[in-house]
């Protein structure tokens, strides 16, 4: 339970491009439903009951449903991995200001590469939680 209130702490200052990257990430999937939705009886209307003076419509319809889907599948990846780089950006800032002020004796300890390591392979972690994990558990 700490481990998740450690994770809302962190991830609190990026929730409004979160929920607004889950926001389009649901409309991206109600788009790729209706596209499926939209096909089938416009093809009966075509092909079954022989009116092809919707034949000019269809491609039309379909191109703009995936270039509006396109739209905003581009501008959830962009919300979900910019808040994942500003939570790696303010993690990175305060290790780093959190490193300077060390006693001596640590550096003795401690190899440079786990403090290496630290900074950068433990902080990209993060990142994945904002932008992948989120998303994946919500949507």
């Amino acid at each position: 339970m700490q481990i998740i209130r450690k994770i809302i702490k962190l991830t609190k200052p990026y929730w409004a491009r979160i929920f607004g990257a889950i926001v389009l990430g649901l409309v991206v999937s109600g788009i790729t439903a209706a596209i499926a939705w939209l096909v089938k009886p416009a093809l009966d209307e075509i092909l079954v009951e022989k009116k092809y003076e919707y034949m000019k419509f269809l491609p039309a319809g379909i191109v703009l449903l995936f270039v509006i889907k396109g739209f905003l599948h581009f501008g959830q990846m962009y919300l979900m991995h910019s808040a994942g780089m500003k939570l790696i950006r303010e993690t990175r800032n305060r290790l780093y200001n959190h490193i300077l002020y060390l006693p001596a004796g640590y550096y003795k300890r401690e190899s440079s590469g786990m403090i290496i390591s630290r900074i950068i392979n433990d902080v990209e972690v993060l990142r994945g939680l904002v932008s992948t994990v989120i998303k994946t558990f919500v949507i």
